[in-house]
C-alpha cells in the first residue's frame, strides 16, 4: 500500500514537472528545476511501477527460502 502511494504521488510530480517544462520556452531557472524533479520521479515513478508488476515473484521465493 506505502509503495503505491509512493509511485501516485511520484507520477502526480513527474506530469507537474512535464507540464512545467514544456510551459516554459526559454531555459529558465524553473525549466532546469523542473527537468531536474522530472529526472528524479521519473526513475522512481517506472521503478515503483515495475516492483508492482514484479511483486509476486519475490513473494515466492521467500516462502521456498523458509
Amino acid at each position: 500500500m506505502r509503495s503505491k502511494a509512493y509511485i501516485i504521488i511520484s507520477g502526480i510530480l513527474f506530469i507537474a514537472a512535464l507540464i512545467i517544462s514544456l510551459q516554459s520556452a526559454d531555459h529558465s531557472t524553473i525549466d532546469k528545476w523542473a527537468s531536474f524533479v522530472m529526472g528524479l520521479t521519473a526513475v522512481t515513478f517506472l521503478s515503483g511501477l515495475i516492483s508492482l508488476f514484479t511483486k509476486n515473484k519475490p513473494a515466492k521465493n521467500e516462502q521456498a527460502l523458509n
